[in-house]
């Protein structure tokens, strides 16, 4: 019988290890990398199972989490539906635009066939081995991470692995990119380890908030005799803990300075909307003075901003609205009729990149480039899974919020409101980003999104210290 101690040391490197591995090796947007994570995951999911078996240990099934696991179920048993072979006459029902494409390339014997849902089923059964992981990350914190110790461990993961990024995509901006070319296949220097610069923009915008609830759970926690706001802050750094707090302050600056390196349009003011839901929650506490300590790091990453050179981003962005003619409308508009097509269960998760094109008129530019994903990924998860498989995603997200917003409501512990408000900055991060973007289509970010997701609902229940 293997002791909780030696589970949890093991459970909790192993998670430290995936966090860093994740972003580094490419997004783990090459099939070695997202294997070797899925893998990794299933092979935690079965120690995990030896262990409850062994142990006799009983499961976390709290009300509202209950409902989030029987609706991620859901989702996945209809995942699993898009790639089962069905008789043509049930295709014929369930999906008419597959039919018809069916019927069209296979016009004899069809009756003795059977097709799938999905145009690509060996596509959708790769994007269903992920989602399995996802979820199973999930699952596993929340069953298992149980104290404040155990989850500001994951939070620092998370905070290392974006440091690191930052510092990458930061280096980049003021030398040649032939290293990050050669390396890592990435086309654009201020990308890190990424291909795309968006989407090193996506894990630094979703760890940024977290910095900062670090920051204000320690600010809060510190006994000051101050009478104003400024004396606390230099009481506050000079402190015992004071040059841990200093460096923790210089690598959320250097957080900020990585977003604003990549030049992300929506990176950038998700980021900005991240750090004002902070402050926002905390007046709205009556906190007036964690507030003030937020706009203060809000004040000194614009000075950042100024200080690497506010040219390349003012140009960037009066650039949005031709980009945005140019070819997103385009992207957004067949994506939106793919949708249509395949409305009921979607044309398959995994197919988009194999049949947008077949959308797009010869004479777009569309046509000429290699477009594998809508640049928004309600649009894409809509044209993949249509709306029965959205659905239950939909209604896992709905309680969930709901869940994590009441019980901050009640809650009276810092730590409670500190990291749990840091969480959902963090999804209205990746909420507003994820309009232009599809940081969910990476598997690192997808990845540490479900940490994300599981800390801050963790973090909601009040964690022992």
């Amino acid at each position: 019988m293997l002791k909780k101690k030696w589970f949890d040391n093991i459970l909790d490197l192993s998670i430290f290890i995936l966090i860093i591995f994740a972003p580094l090796a490419i997004g783990c947007v090459h099939i070695w990398a997202y294997s070797l994570l899925e893998i990794s995951i299933y092979i935690l999911l079965i120690f995990w199972l030896y262990y409850l078996i062994t142990n006799g240990k009983s499961l976390y099934l709290e009300k509202y989490i209950s409902y989030i696991y029987i609706s991620t179920s859901a989702f996945l048993i209809l995942l699993i539906f898009q790639v089962i072979p069905l008789p043509l006459s049930i295709i014929e029902y369930l999906s008419p635009k597959a039919y018809l494409l069916y019927t069209k390339v296979f016009s004899e014997n069809t009756e003795k066939m059977y097709f799938t849902i999905s145009l690509y089923p060996y596509a959708s059964k790769n994007e269903l081995m992920k989602f399995v992981a996802y979820f199973a990350i999930f699952f596993l914190i929340i069953q298992e991470i149980q104290s404040r110790k155990r989850i500001q461990k994951i939070i620092m993961a998370i905070f290392i692995v974006a440091v690191i990024e930052a510092f990458l995509g930061i280096y980049a901006l003021f030398t040649n990119n032939w290293i990050f070319e050669k390396f890592f296949n990435s086309i654009q220097g201020s990308s890190g380890t990424y291909v795309n610069r968006n989407h090193l923009s996506g894990l630094l915008g979703m760890t940024l908030p977290l910095g900062i609830s670090y920051l204000i759970y320690n600010f809060i926690s510190f006994n000051s005799t101050a009478i104003n706001m400024k004396q606390k802050i230099i009481e506050f750094i000079n402190s015992k803990d004071g040059t841990k707090n200093t460096v923790v302050l210089i690598l959320v600056l250097i957080l900020f300075m990585g977003i604003i390196a990549t030049k992300s349009r929506m990176g950038i003011f998700s980021a900005l909307a991240s750090i004002l839901f902070i402050a926002g929650f905390w007046i709205t506490q009556g906190k007036k003075k964690q507030a003030a300590l937020v706009i203060y790091i809000i004040f000194i990453a614009a000075l950042l901003t100024l200080w690497i050179s506010i040219e390349p981003l003012t140009e960037r962005y009066s650039k949005s609205i031709e980009n945005f003619n140019y070819l997103r409308a385009i992207l957004w508009e067949k994506t939106w009729d793919l949708f249509i097509d395949f409305k009921y269960f979607g044309a398959g998760f995994g197919t988009y990149e194999h049949l947008f094109r077949h959308y797009v008129p010869e004479e777009s530019i569309a046509r000429i480039l290699f477009v594998n994903h809508a640049h928004n990924d309600y649009l894409e998860f809509l044209a993949s899974g249509g709306i029965i498989l959205n659905l239950p995603i939909a209604m896992a997200f709905v309680i969930f919020n709901y869940s994590i917003i009441k019980k901050l409501s009640k809650t009276k512990s810092n730590f409670t409101k500190s990291f749990t408000s840091g969480g959902l900055a963090s999804i209205v991060y990746i909420l507003l980003h994820s309009i232009t973007d599809f940081n969910m289509q990476i598997p690192a970010n997808a990845f540490i999104f479900s940490v994300i997701l599981a800390i801050t609902y963790k973090t909601a229940d009040e964690p022992k210290k």
